[in-house]
């Protein structure tokens, strides 16, 4: 392979990187581990390999849903020069190009999946829906009948990265739905919705002259803020309550309220040019801080 080969090469691989949107895996890495965290808090043991085997599942379906929203968003003309996602837009990369990697990371959570199905327990049908749930919420989002566009993807991604995400992991390791552990998926949740929030606030009025129709379109720039504010505050509160059934540790997350604090001050002032990112950073850290206090209370 000679240089500009390499080069070419090389730049489609970043491109990939780029659309994928690694920077929003923290989402679905801390709503997975804290699945992971309620069972070991029970049986002080996992299954290790099967819980290699769960994040990578997530992540795959997680990349996934991010190239197909890319895709539709060019497709369905939503993405411009001004949009953040410039990957089909500068032409980085041709729709064709997006449809295989698309349909890769679709083989490889089929994959991952099927390790983990062969490992389980008898009762697998749970396992198997969820599964579905997972892939068909990475896909609508954007794609099919584009929840999206339709200002019902915040609902979307509020249940995938809380409830959805969380009993997914927790159902592997212990073949049981608990419906009890939702409440401690509220938080993440929250700040997760708090990301996609402030992806759609940043991009209003794009969004709008192209003719979707997001949560944030419906609110508007002003009422829009206020909410983007609130699911940074919201987590807060769920903690304080769940501190009081439970441990002060929970409290740990606390370390990021001055985050939380800034990051709002910036929606409201209209500096939300790297909110979506910013929130992402804060989402992982919160997360972090408060899978450690979990493990310790």
């Amino acid at each position: 392979m000679n240089y500009f080969s390499r080069q070419r090469w090389s730049q489609k691989l970043t491109s990939i990187i780029l659309a994928v949107r690694p920077w929003s895996f923290s989402a679905s890495i801390t709503s997975t581990l804290l699945g992971l965290c309620l069972v070991w808090k029970e049986n002080k043991s996992i299954d290790i390999i099967q819980a290699i085997f769960t994040i990578a599942t997530v992540l795959f379906i997680h990349g996934a849903g991010n190239l197909v929203n890319t895709y539709y968003d060019f497709i369905n003309g939503f993405d411009t020069k001004d949009s953040d996602d410039k990957t089909l837009v500068d032409k980085l990369l041709s729709p064709n190009d997006l449809v295989a990697c698309i349909t890769e990371f679709y083989v490889m959570r089929i994959v991952c999946f099927i390790a983990i199905y062969l490992r389980s327990g008898e009762d697998t049908v749970p396992l198997i829906a969820l599964f579905l749930c997972g892939v068909l919420s990475s896909f609508i989002y954007t794609g099919g009948i584009g929840l999206k566009y339709m200002a019902l993807g915040d609902i979307l991604i509020f249940l995938t990265f809380g409830a959805l995400t969380t009993v997914f992991a927790y159902l592997i390791q212990t073949g049981e739905i608990s419906l009890g552990i939702i409440a401690y998926a509220l938080p993440l949740a929250l700040n997760t919705e708090a990301i996609l929030h402030g992806n759609n606030t940043r991009d209003l009025e794009s969004d709008k002259s192209s003719g979707a129709v997001t949560l944030a379109i419906l609110l508007g720039k002003q009422y829009a803020c206020v909410l983007y504010c609130l699911l940074l505050i919201g987590p807060y509160v769920v903690l304080c309550i769940l501190a009081l059934n439970s441990s002060w540790t929970l409290l740990f997350p606390f370390v990021t309220a001055p985050l939380a604090v800034h990051f709002s001050s910036l929606c409201l002032h209209g500096d939300m040019i790297m909110i979506p990112q910013k929130t992402a950073q804060l989402n992982l850290l919160f997360g972090l801080l408060y899978l450690t206090g979990l493990i310790i209370s």
